[in-house]
């Protein structure tokens, strides 16, 4: 029985390094109880380009999410399931703005509705769907 001891012991410490080496914890899908209380701020969008000076902001409660990206707020209930985000109907605010900004309003209302993929990884929220990834990173304060 002692000779076993420190095969266990490796065996044990082998699985400790293996778990700790997994890719499975760089990217994992948040729920949205995980992200209540959230802001992000985008870093990067990709499929799109932004109007100049302007970012996708989102603030994530138990209700749902807000987004904006300098003009109008939308605004809808959210679940994620599978690892991808669904929006419900996003209400929108009614500003006028400049065209860019409007379009850019249009592209965010067709990115949300299209049901894009969401994973956490630390203090980065990534987007992707609809030909267009967002990133973004978590607001303190």
């Amino acid at each position: 029985m002692r000779a076993s001891r420190p095969l266990v012991t490796v065996v044990c410490l082998a699985a400790l390094l293996a778990a700790g080496c997994s890719d499975d914890d760089a990217d994992s899908t948040p729920t949205v109880a995980g992200l209540a209380g959230k802001s992000f701020e985008s870093t990067d969008v990709e499929g799109h380009e932004m109007v100049a000076g302007t970012n996708v902001a989102m603030a994530f409660d138990e209700d749902g999410v807000a987004v904006s990206a300098g003009c109008n707020t939308l605004r809808g209930a959210i679940t994620i399931d599978g690892g991808a985000l669904q929006a419900g109907p996003m209400a929108q605010t009614m500003m006028a703005c400049s065209d860019d900004l409007m379009t850019q309003d249009a592209f965010l209302a067709e990115f949300f509705s299209s049901g894009p993929t969401i994973t956490l990884d630390g203090r980065t929220l990534t987007l992707a769907g609809s030909g267009a990834t967002i990133v973004a990173d978590v607001q303190d304060g």
